[in-house]
């Protein structure tokens, strides 16, 4: 029968370890961790070159060790104009040592309790609450997961981006703004700022634990923002604030000017008319998504979608708008006009000359009236932006409002902006029953800004250029239209001020007014009898006018207006350098008449204040000659007022065969 095996073979190791067990086990029931609270201090005094202190010190070990640390004190940075760094009344913070051996220092929950707290970093880099060498500049090793936080303050001041923060918590109650029955709900926040010299302040409410960095888990959010006359409303969930990592929640957003968002959110906005819009905001990884987004722009409605993602070397931005009436008035600062007065604004004039990279002109290039008199738009157009940012942006609106001068109905757009060239295609704007579409295409790689516009207008509806009255009958007739222009310039004048290309417009066919053709040819004896029996329409054979634009001076190679009654010739300029135009119409009636004093008519002006004129030598020369002959005899009188029909039928296939 085989031995049994004796079990106590070595009776004074087990003696042993049955000893050094019962050691420990006593010596961690009646250890006082505050024997070790003095050698902590003067580790972290002489480690920091800051004083340290602790009233009183309480660990509880485990796989996540847990401290607790009562009336600490640290004093701050020597750089620092304010003391201390902390002073708290109670913290209590765990150490996940699992991370510990991976060489990660992570706290997964920090407490705190009657507490000052300030976290300082300097132009320079330097950040008060590293405990190296005060010279490093490096990022912290230490990260906090969550927190939480009972009567303390925390102020936070980053001079590199020149922001400052004072956040107060405490328990939920009735005061402030905010309210909730809502149990997730149990941390009030007071917080107010700056931030590059704009004060901001609000409140929020949220749950017992709000997570800092590196957790990934979402705690309650309910809160209000003011920066100026911005206001923020945001009610969902949030996941580390620190170093965000998920955002869950509907934000309204309202103030006078999208274009003020910018500082925070880096998208070169524009300068818009107030707005307020309400939607859900989305945020994973690198991508926040704006979803079913809605609200005012101005007097526009607006609704979409919205996507951001955070890239290198731009981050990108995706939106899609949608309107039922979108106010004209609205897109102005889009194009640079001030939609205070509803003119252009009037920067700089703009350069003539070799040096183009300047927005500024001669005297003799300003407008008879000052810079007021101008009407092209003169907003920047910040090339910084268009770099900083890629973007695929695409409008529509159902009815577009305008001035009552202008006939827009509707509009769609398309844009896309990569690597700072902007192509907007197409550019498709209902207008006087047809459309007018284009493409514009601004290369901000250069200065001042690259521009090419190439725009046709289609099927357009004579009636809404020439006004009818109870006295003038409406006119029929479609226009057409083309326009390329290339130039430089750092606003949408500048650029009309340099270009070069052509404009063109045709008409082929349709009926205009009898009393309107005779005013022009100033024929009195049709217009006394057209007053008498009434207006009626005459056929439109053609009309055509051809600019040749050359350093932003448009000259007329053709300009016909030829009716079944008149031929109209002119000739001319149009400068958009000065906004001034000077064109002479030549009316030459086909047909014999009487009383007439057909004489040049002078188009000229500003873009914004234009005047006609009568060739007053030409009507004198007729009129001088009547009375001259009415000496004689009466019925000589009549002789330089006769109008003999020297107009002919203009070649209007010739004519449109050359266009």
């Amino acid at each position: 029968m085989p031995k049994e095996p004796n079990r106590f073979r070595h009776p004074r190791l087990s003696i042993g370890v049955a000893l050094v067990v019962g050691a420990l086990v006593v010596l961690y029931i009646f250890f006082d961790w505050n024997w070790l609270r003095s050698p902590l201090e003067h580790y972290v005094t002489q480690k920091t070159h800051r004083v340290f202190r602790v009233a009183d010190l309480k660990v509880r070990l485990g796989l996540t060790p847990v401290i607790r640390m009562r009336d600490v004190y640290f004093e701050n940075a020597p750089w620092s104009h304010r003391q201390p760094m902390a002073s708290i009344g109670q913290l209590e913070f765990s150490i996940s040592l699992r991370a510990l051996w991976h060489g990660q220092m992570i706290i997964p929950q920090l407490s705190l309790a009657d507490a000052h707290v300030l976290l300082e970093r300097t132009a320079d880099g330097h950040k008060n609450w590293l405990l190296s060498d005060p010279e490093d500049r490096s990022p912290s090793r230490w990260h906090i997961s969550t927190l939480h936080a009972e009567r303390t303050e925390l102020t936070y001041i980053d001079r590199e981006k020149d922001f400052q923060v004072t956040i107060d918590a405490s328990a939920i109650s009735d005061r402030g703004l905010l309210h909730t029955t809502d149990p997730r709900f149990q941390t009030r926040l007071d917080f107010k700022g700056r931030y590059r010299d704009a004060p901001f302040s609000g409140e929020a409410l949220t749950g017992n634990l709000v997570s800092l960095q590196q957790s990934d888990k979402p705690f309650p959010l309910l809160g209000h923002l003011n920066a100026g006359q911005t206001k923020v409303d945001v009610n969902g969930t949030v996941a580390d604030v620190v170093d965000l990592s998920a955002i869950d929640a509907q934000v309204k957003v309202n103030g006078p000017t999208l274009s003020n968002l910018y500082p925070f959110l880096l998208l070169p906005l524009p300068t818009s008319p107030a707005y307020d819009i309400d939607g859900h905001l989305i945020y994973r990884g690198t991508q926040y998504t704006y979803s079913d987004f809605k609200g005012r722009i101005g007097k526009s409605d607006i609704r979409g979608d919205a996507t951001y993602i955070a890239r290198s070397p731009r981050p990108f931005l995706k939106i899609k708008l949608q309107s039922r009436v979108l106010d004209m008035v609205d897109l102005g600062p889009l194009m640079g006009i001030d939609r205070t007065s509803g003119s252009a604004k009037s920067p700089p004039p703009i350069a003539s000359g070799p040096n183009k990279d300047s927005d500024t002109t001669s005297p003799n290039a300003r407008s008879a009236n000052g810079d007021d008199d101008r009407l092209l738009p003169r907003g920047k157009i910040d090339s910084a932006r268009l770099k900083a940012i890629d973007a695929q942006v695409s409008l529509s609106a159902e009815h577009l409002q305008a001035p009552s001068q202008l006939a827009f109905e509707s509009l769609r757009l398309q844009l896309n902006l990569k690597d700072g060239l902007m192509r907007m295609d197409p550019v498709d704007f209902g207008f006087a029953g047809g459309r007018i579409v284009g493409q514009i295409t601004l290369n901000a790689n250069v200065a001042p800004v690259a521009a090419t516009i190439s725009v046709e207008a289609r099927g357009l509806d004579l009636a809404h250029f020439i006004p009818s009255s109870k006295q003038i009958s409406p006119s029929e007739g479609k226009i057409a239209a083309r326009i390329h222009l290339d130039g430089r310039g750092n606003s949408v004048g500048a650029v009309l001020a340099d270009s070069n290309g052509s404009a063109s417009a045709a008409i082929a066919g349709g009926r205009v007014s009898n009393l309107a053709d005779a005013l022009v040819g100033l024929n009195g004896a049709k217009i006394l009898d057209l007053l008498a029996t009434g207006d009626k329409n005459i056929a439109l054979r053609c009309a055509a006018i051809d600019l040749d634009v050359k350093n932003g001076v448009g000259q007329t190679r053709t300009f016909v207006f030829d009716t079944e009654q008149t031929e109209i010739l002119g000739s001319g300029s149009v400068n958009f350098s000065t906004e001034h135009f000077d064109i002479v119409l030549h009316p030459e009636p086909k047909h014999p008449s009487i009383l007439s004093l057909r004489s040049p008519i002078h188009l000229s002006g500003s873009f914004k204040h234009p005047t006609f004129a009568v060739d007053k030598t030409a009507v004198i020369a007729r009129a001088g000659g009547a009375i001259a002959l009415g000496i004689l005899s009466p019925l000589a009188a009549l002789l330089p007022l006769l109008e003999p029909g020297p107009g002919r039928d203009a070649d209007c296939a010739a004519l449109f065969g050359r266009r």
